[in-house]
């Protein structure tokens, strides 16, 4: 707020964009003053063509009309003029003024030529129309003060002195009269000017802050692309020496004394996994850059999978998971995956945090959706510090910044994931008796019913051959090492050229590919054509560090691992199948 508030002191109205729009606006009444001109010289033709001199009237009939003529041959120039670029408004103005002061002398004029007594009744013509006429300069002449003061000033005061001249008390009351009323004309007319003044300063000043607030968007785009370039660069650069570490920590064989160090290793490997994970995902919502796929979910069937998952660590803290699930079942409209981490995390905070008791998983009614709830009877959190756990790094409960308790950036998550999904979350807790979060997804039609998936069946050795195409030395050879100590086969190939040359005269298993490949094939384009050089293959998979949206043209049957992957999570998805040994 206060950035704006100082964008806004600062847009100002360049002075000679405001004397432009007041020249246009002047020279716009061009041709509504010559036809007035027109009219009032065609009735005082009429009026007093059989009582004034034929010569006179003629002559200033001529001099108005000229006088208009120029004005409309002054407004086409002017119009040339104003396209061009920066055109510059004051020798315009100069010329306008000129013009406007031939014509109020030539229209004050008037009681001079048509005011003689012998033209009886007929010579107040000459009063009222130019009472009329300086009347009317406030609404022509008002964009520019000086402009309309110099009008009046050549219309009215040869009138002044004509009233004043008359005999008697009718020349000086007349004259007072017509001065009083020419005073307030100015005066309303200075006010009328310095309004419409500030309309057009206050329009460019607008306009000035709109550009300011355009740029300042344009601005934060490109810092946004910036940024987003600079984590899609550490997402890959950052996660190889983890997705490494992580490799080479599974291989150790630690003695008695050493397995605490080694578990100890491998706790913090995890929980920088974790950061960095939380802060990519962190800055890829905040740069709008994680894709949703919203589709009907059934969400017990995903509460069913979260207790299936989470059953075991809730068990082993002697806790109990239970699940709450409405009759025929809830279907919204979702993501199906990001809901699942806002829900894992959800889980996860629920089961950490608890020490007794345990936890319920519910879907219930709400209006216009479902109300997909976590509840715990865990510690709870103070009301004063309800506000703050959605933030970055909060961790009301571990000051010490215990790795093993998190990084805090769990409910930050999961803040960002339901904004961009549109779902609100809500919480309700209270410190000492537990807490309740819950996120409202809108209502959804049942889908048919899916088909079951199948189970991975489990193995002590895995068996077959796997090419790792991977350009990183270190985490390609880290990777064939834990191939190798599973049991598996293992070529390595450091381009998607060498990869697509091995897999012409060597038979493979199962692929795993990272994405970003030096040369001219990604990890997508190597993995479809692997797939028609050996079809039988088992498995495929790619592996990157990338934002989602980054990846394009994978195959619909290839999952996708994000760097570091954990070797437990690559063993089960190996598992899976390459369980049995292989014929060739």
């Amino acid at each position: 707020m206060p950035e704006a508030a100082g964008a806004a002191g600062a847009a100002r109205a360049d002075p000679r964009d405001v004397l432009r729009d007041q020249v246009r606006a002047l020279y716009d009444q061009a041709p509504l003053g010559a036809v007035i001109a027109a009219v009032i010289g065609c009735l005082f033709v009429y009026v007093f063509v059989h009582v004034t001199s034929p010569w006179l009237l003629w002559g200033w009939f001529g001099a108005s009309t000229l006088s208009q003529v120029v004005s409309l041959w002054q407004l086409q120039r002017f119009r040339q003029a104003s396209r061009s670029e920066g055109w510059n408004p004051a020798p315009w103005l100069r010329r306008y003024m000129a013009r406007v002061a031939a014509a109020g002398m030539l229209l004050g004029a008037m009681p001079w030529l048509f005011f003689e007594p012998h033209y009886g009744d007929a010579r107040w013509l000459t009063v009222l129309t130019i009472c009329g006429l300086a009347a009317g300069s406030l609404t022509s002449y008002a964009y520019h003060r000086p402009t309309m003061f110099v009008f009046l000033a050549t219309l009215t005061l040869p009138a002044a002195v004509r009233l004043a001249s008359l005999p008697g008390q009718a020349g000086w009351i007349g004259s007072s009269v017509f001065v009083f009323y020419v005073w307030m004309l100015v005066w309303f007319g200075h006010n009328q000017a310095r309004l419409l003044r500030e309309s057009i300063e206050m329009r460019h000043a607008n306009a000035a802050l709109l550009a300011q607030l355009h740029q300042r968007t344009l601005d934060l785009e490109a810092s946004n692309r910036a940024k987003s370039r600079f984590f899609a660069a550490a997402s890959h650069d950052l996660r190889q020496p983890l997705h490494a570490l992580g490799y080479y920590s599974s291989l150790l064989e630690p003695s008695q004394h050493d397995a605490p160090h080694v578990q100890r290793i491998e706790q913090c490997i995890g929980a920088l996994d974790d950061l960095l994970e939380g802060v990519l995902d962190i800055a890829r919502l905040d740069a709008s850059t994680k894709q949703q796929h919203k589709a009907s979910v059934d969400l017990g069937a995903q509460l069913e999978r979260l207790a299936a998952l989470y059953g075991g660590a809730a068990s082993v803290k002697g806790l109990r998971l239970k699940l709450h699930l409405p009759r025929g079942g809830a279907w919204g409209h979702t993501d199906e995956q990001m809901l699942e981490r806002v829900l894992a995390n959800l889980v996860n905070n629920a089961i950490r945090y608890s020490r007794r008791g345990g936890l319920l998983l519910a879907v219930r009614p709400r209006v216009g959706g479902w109300g997909v709830a976590v509840i715990d009877t865990g510690i709870g959190i103070a009301a004063d510090a309800l506000d703050t756990v959605f933030d970055e790094f909060v961790q009301l409960h571990n000051r010490q910044r215990d790795p093993s308790q998190g990084v805090g950036l769990g409910l930050a998550t999961v803040k960002r994931i339901c904004a961009l999904l549109g779902h609100e979350i809500s919480l309700r807790s209270r410190l000492g008796s537990g807490s309740w979060f819950e996120v409202r997804v809108p209502r959804s039609e049942a889908l048919p019913a899916a088909q079951a998936t199948l189970e991975p069946a489990t193995a002590d050795r895995l068996h077959g051959r796997i090419l790792v195409v991977e350009d990183n030395e270190l985490v390609g050879e880290s990777l064939r090492k834990v191939l190798q100590a599973w049991g598996l086969e293992c070529e390595l190939a450091g381009d998607g050229e060498q990869a697509l040359a091995l897999a012409r005269t060597q038979h493979f298993d199962a692929v795993l590919c990272d994405w970003r490949l030096p040369g001219a094939l990604d990890g997508c384009e190597v993995l479809q054509r692997m797939g028609t050089l050996q079809p039988w293959l088992r498995l495929q998979v790619l592996l990157t560090g990338e934002r989602d949206d980054e990846v394009k043209g994978l195959p619909g049957d290839v999952p996708l691992l994000r760097k570091p992957v954990r070797p437990i999570r690559l063993r089960a998805l190996l598992t899976a199948h390459l369980h049995a040994p292989i014929s060739a």
